[in-house]
């Protein structure tokens, strides 16, 4: 009986939930701010929403040059990442980015007159941003759809927890 209970406890841990998150929407911003600072796209290529997996492996085929993807003043700040981000926040409708789907915003810098300083540096100016995107409502990975500028005040405004 007791091998009964610890074999129907094993399986029942090992069985995925449905609407449980494969990674949370910090983990997946982590990964691919790590990607940028090690400028390597196949650490991050895994992570890509459907929509720019699909542009991203059309360039590839056809350039085979990852440059333009890091040459912005947004990639310059995940390039210089140091490694602090802000909790995710959450458009449980996704209409405000105009998705049919959740958007996860997962900060880790700040703009400034001079390019991206980190979170903690206490510059002033509008954050930076990682959005996340599911590609559908049965979706349960997060996937990159771009980074982005945001204010503070509107970054408190979304929710702290998906629902």
């Amino acid at each position: 009986m007791k091998r009964m209970t610890l074999a129907t406890l094993a399986l029942l841990a090992t069985t995925p939930i449905a609407s449980a998150q494969e990674h949370s929407a910090e983990a997946v911003a982590a990964a691919i701010l790590t990607g940028f600072t090690q400028t390597d796209i196949t650490m991050f290529l895994p992570h890509l929403n459907a929509y720019n997996a699909a542009n991203l492996n059309a360039e590839v085929a056809v350039t085979l040059s990852f440059d333009e993807i890091f040459n912005d003043e947004r990639a310059a700040a995940a390039i210089a990442w140091d490694g602090m981000i802000l909790p995710a926040h959450y458009d449980n409708s996704g209409v405000y980015f105009g998705s049919e789907n959740p958007v996860a915003l997962v900060p880790f810098a700040i703009e400034t007159d001079t390019g991206g300083a980190p979170l903690g540096s206490g510059a002033q100016g509008r954050l930076i941003v990682v959005t996340l995107t599911l590609d559908s409502p049965e979706d349960t990975t997060w996937g990159w759809k771009d980074f982005i500028y945001m204010d503070l005040d509107q970054y408190m405004a979304f929710l702290e927890e998906r629902l």
